[in-house]
């Protein structure tokens, strides 16, 4: 949206929460998909797939016309985040619907009851525990759920 944070204190805290809990859900997804609600490995290759869109996209030289039909589809990962990013920056308080928006993602992510991503937690907690892990531990001992 915006290249520098708001200016406003009350904006510039949704700001700070809407980034680093954006970035940490990167930093999952890269580092320990296992931990997530969907499989792993095709975790790994929509992440894959999407870094290969960027990469094509930043070879085009930023012309989003020139690029080819088959890329730019209305299905395509980067039409529809032109399109949110649009719609985002009519709201008049934008960071507060983003740290909302990543605030519900995140729980979202924490109560992960797959095979995968509850052995992923377990063996997170033999070592120390990721963020996400202490939450999930937490989540699940106050009964909650998805």
């Amino acid at each position: 949206l915006e290249e520098k944070p708001p200016q406003d204190e009350y904006e510039k805290k949704h700001f700070e929460v809407a980034t680093i809990l954006s970035n940490y859900s990167a930093y999952l997804t890269v580092f320990l998909p296992q931990i997530l609600p969907d499989n792993a490995y095709r975790t790994r290759c929509d992440f894959d797939k999407i870094i290969k869109q960027l990469k094509k996209e930043a070879y085009m030289e930023g012309d989003y016309e020139a690029l080819p039909a088959d890329f730019c589809d209305d299905k395509s990962i980067l039409t529809q985040a032109r399109s949110l990013k649009k719609e985002l920056e009519q709201l008049p308080n934008q960071w507060k619907t983003l740290a909302e928006f990543w605030t519900e993602r995140f729980m979202f992510l924490a109560l992960s009851d797959s095979s995968e991503a509850i052995e992923a937690h377990a063996d997170n907690l033999c070592v120390g525990g990721e963020y996400i892990t202490h939450v999930w531990a937490l989540l699940l001992h106050a009964g909650c759920s998805k």
